[in-house]
């Protein structure tokens, strides 16, 4: 994760070509996507950016419920088989759920609960806090 002027953080992942298809990218996303959110609070919206050419990556933005934000070309091409043109994704911060106040960290992200916490641990990629 990258914070970067303006309330923004970028976030990349990269996952070995033998060890894809098995939600690796997808989790790390959606932490690093969360871990802004919850612990940085000057972050309004977290960005991907990617090349064109990686299909496979490009699939994951929407399912975590980023948004394509617009193009780039001329980006540096740094494997085999990529463009150099990009697509740039964004999630802003979500409101608040009901009930929690500002600052609060929400839990459980990845499993679909969505509780007050009470105790917040140190960042770590499987969860963000624990709830009461």
């Amino acid at each position: 994760m990258h914070p970067k002027e303006g309330g923004i953080a970028e976030i990349g992942y990269w996952v070995r070509s033998d060890r894809t298809r098995r939600g690796y990218a997808t989790a790390a996303a959606d932490a690093l996507t969360t871990a802004p959110f919850d612990y940085l609070s000057e972050v309004m919206k977290v960005i991907i950016r990617m090349d064109k050419a990686n299909l496979a990556s490009a699939a994951l933005p929407p399912r975590l419920g980023y948004t394509l934000e617009g193009e780039e070309i001329l980006r540096d091409v740094v494997t085999t088989g990529h463009t150099g043109e990009g697509w740039n994704w964004a999630q802003p911060r979500p409101p608040n759920p009901a009930g929690t106040e500002s600052g609060d960290s929400i839990c459980g992200r990845m499993s679909g609960q969505h509780e007050r916490a009470s105790e917040i641990v140190e960042i770590p990629v499987d969860y963000l806090c624990r709830c009461k």
